[in-house]
């Protein structure tokens, strides 16, 4: 019964950081250091080295909850893996492809806020010439 609280806790806390995330990202009612203090910490989290280690982490941790299952699947056929380990490495391996596809998106956006401020210099140039 131990095992099955620990799952259960698991579950419960899984979604708190992405949830926590997602609502201190939020701009409704805060006052602007607390926009930009929640904004410059997740966004520092999703750049160079911390977003290599993040990935890396969580998807050492996801392969090496599911590499049981899928050696056992590709040596046998069969799979006995528990539930709970498969629900967490699952979790994990869905977890790498949103940080990598928002820090896509994120880096999309900044090309687009560069172009757009270029694009704000040169109509500044050009209307000085006029």
């Amino acid at each position: 019964m131990a095992s099955c609280s620990m799952v259960y806790g698991f579950f419960r806390s899984v979604p708190a950081p992405a949830s926590w995330a997602l609502f201190t990202s939020s701009e409704a009612a805060k006052p602007d250091a607390m926009i930009d203090f929640w904004s410059g910490l997740i966004s520092s989290l999703t750049r160079g080295p911390a977003l290599v280690i993040l990935v890396i982490g969580l998807t050492v941790a996801s392969t090496w909850s599911l590499w049981p299952g899928i050696s056992e699947f590709v040596l046998h056929g069969t799979v006995s893996l528990h539930w709970s380990r498969l629900l967490a490495g699952s979790f994990g391996v869905l977890s790498v492809c949103q940080i990598m596809v928002f820090a896509l998106l994120s880096k999309v956006i900044d090309v687009w806020r560069y172009q757009e401020e270029e694009h704000a210099k040169f109509e500044l140039e050009d209307s000085k010439v006029s």
